[in-house]
């Protein structure tokens, strides 16, 4: 049996995962480090849009959303109880991020991942986490040992020193380290981007197919129509006025209410649409014409 990870735990593994500085487990209610752990994973959900200094229910709500959006793409079945999580309760998120954690172990693969880089967009950019305060001792300790160095202390000759010493510099490493999280950032955001339009263009290839199959589906109805009303055409126009006795005219009607009804195999009728056909009355539409009616078929082009 496996036992349950306690709040420290889980704390100190989500704060060292993602580098926050969450103190209480209720925190997680607002669903953005959620949202990252998943993104830690799979590297494709939309972090610029995780709000993770929302304050109300509302800001909770969109959070949850994008992660529910990130568990249908990767097919993940496990249930979201957003209701009881943005509560921001202890023991429903206790449970919840016991699962989170557990399924990081089972799919995280060794990727890096830069979960400071993942929230820097506007709406997180004053997210607070350990990491200024080691670049600020950092700062101070250089400063210091600066002003200690003697005024008349000559500067050193041997080249191969001089490039050391410049690799080492605190603020070139800063420099590089800063252009390479705003590069991650534009890298994640097009992905982001490219994901989302191949949704869109995965959705309107199947609406095309479907109208493209309706279409052909009823154009083909009408050439049958067509070809049948030709044939008694040209039986018409063949023996004169008496051709209409060679005429069965309810066949013929039967014959084009059976193509009008006519469905593709394998295409089922919704329950809706039943009521509606139980009121057509088939006596009505097959009602045999009257003379003067048949006579008109001669004026008729098709």
């Amino acid at each position: 049996m496996v036992i349950p990870e306690s709040r420290s735990e889980l704390l100190s593994w989500l704060n060292a995962t993602l580098d926050l500085n969450y103190t209480k487990i209720e925190q997680c209610g607002t669903g953005a480090a959620y949202c990252q752990v998943i993104d830690s994973i799979y590297h494709d959900l939309p972090m610029a849009k995780v709000n993770f200094q929302g304050s109300s229910e509302y800001d909770y709500m969109k959070n949850y959303k994008i992660l529910q959006a990130g568990f249908t793409r990767h097919k993940i079945t496990r249930n979201i109880p957003v209701d009881r999580l943005v509560k921001c309760r202890f023991q429903d998120n206790l449970e919840f991020l016991q699962w989170i954690k557990k399924y990081w172990m089972e799919n995280k693969d060794e990727t890096e991942y830069d979960p400071i880089a993942g929230r820097s967009s506007s709406m997180n950019r004053g997210l607070s986490t350990a990491t200024p305060t080691t670049k600020t001792v950092g700062r101070t300790s250089v400063s210091t040992t600066k002003k200690i160095e003697p005024r008349n202390a000559l500067p050193s000759t041997d080249p191969n020193r001089k490039k050391s010493s410049n690799l080492h510099n605190p603020r070139l490493r800063g420099t590089n380290s800063s252009s390479t999280s705003g590069i991650n950032k534009e890298v994640y955001d097009l992905k982001s981007q490219v994901a989302s339009l191949s949704e869109e263009l995965e959705e309107y290839q199947i609406v095309n197919e479907g109208l493209e199959s309706e279409r052909n589906f009823y154009f083909n109805k009408l050439r049958e129509i067509e070809i049948l009303a030709q044939s008694s055409m040209d039986i018409l126009n063949s023996k004169g006025t008496s051709g209409t006795d060679n005429i069965d005219v309810t066949s013929l009607l039967k014959q084009v209410q059976e193509i009008l009804y006519s469905t593709e195999e394998g295409f089922k009728i919704p329950d809706d649409n039943d009521e509606n056909d139980e009121n057509i009355q088939p006596s009505t539409v097959l009602e045999t014409p009257r003379k003067e009616d048949i006579s008109m078929l001669d004026e008729e082009t098709f």
